[in-house]
């Protein structure tokens, strides 16, 4: 079902819910007829966003358009590692002096 859900949001080009791709289905879940989109705008914890610059999965424009959705107040830091691939973030040979550090005094100063 995530990968289904996945697949959804890219073939719609939106953030919605599970999509049950019946009337009933979404009815029963949702108290309407279509399955809802995210109001990423009503999003109040604070947000570090972390980017990579080529990104196949969260690709630059894409984050664009993450960052244009949210409340401007949630955005605390912003960044692109502009080598960056999807799966650099976890397994990048740099991660650990270029990221890491980072991601950990964000940590401490937003504890």
């Amino acid at each position: 079902q995530n990968m289904n859900h996945w697949g959804q949001m890219v073939r719609n080009d939106n953030f919605c819910y599970y999509d049950f791709l019946t009337r009933h289905g979404n009815e029963k879940h949702y108290d309407q007829a279509h399955a809802p989109c995210y109001d990423l705008s009503q999003m109040a914890a604070p947000v570090a966003l972390f980017s990579g610059g080529k990104d196949k999965l969260g690709d630059p424009t894409d984050v664009s358009r993450l960052i244009s959705s949210l409340n401007p107040s949630v955005i605390k830091y912003s960044t692109e590692i502009d080598y960056y691939e999807h799966m650099d973030f976890v397994w990048g040979l740099d991660a650990s002096t270029v990221l890491y550090p980072e991601i950990i005094s964000l940590f401490k100063q937003y504890q």
